[in-house]
């Protein structure tokens, strides 16, 4: 069935396109504006991807309609000083454009995978809280090893 739900401020349609109000200042649809999460399988199954994954199809609204084109964005970054990926939707991107951004994806993806990280965490919870160290700059919990 199809709903909606609030991601981080911002309400998503799943399963389609949404039927009801964007973020908005009014909880009356002819008067929503904002920015509205497209998530439906065959556009997820063709988002392009950015370093923190595969990126979600967002579309402006104003009183209740969507205005201009719809574009990507990251899924994991609201601020596009922490991820500038931003691609319009039917936009045609050139073999180049395509293996700079796959080089550049590789190129700034974590140093461990997920099942490092959890496999650090208990030996990190482990030490006595004087050792604790963690970097505010790369967002790492640093361990001797």
């Amino acid at each position: 069935s199809r709903g909606s739900r609030d991601i981080g401020g911002v309400m998503a349609a799943v399963g389609g396109t949404f039927p009801g109000p964007a973020v908005s200042a009014s909880r009356d649809s002819q008067q929503s504006t904002g920015i509205r999460v497209i998530l439906t399988p065959e556009i997820s199954a063709q988002a392009p991807l950015c370093p923190h994954g595969p990126t979600l199809l967002f579309a402006k609204v104003s009183h209740g309609e969507e205005q201009g084109k719809r574009f990507y964005a990251c899924s994991a970054c609201r601020d596009r000083k922490d991820c500038n990926f931003f691609q319009w939707e039917n936009e045609k991107v050139s073999e180049a454009r395509l293996l700079a951004r796959e080089k550049h994806n590789r190129s700034h993806q974590p140093p461990r995978s997920h099942k490092q990280y959890m496999e650090r965490y208990p030996k990190y919870i482990q030490l006595p809280l004087p050792k604790r160290k963690f970097c505010q700059d790369c967002q790492q919990l640093l361990l001797t090893e």
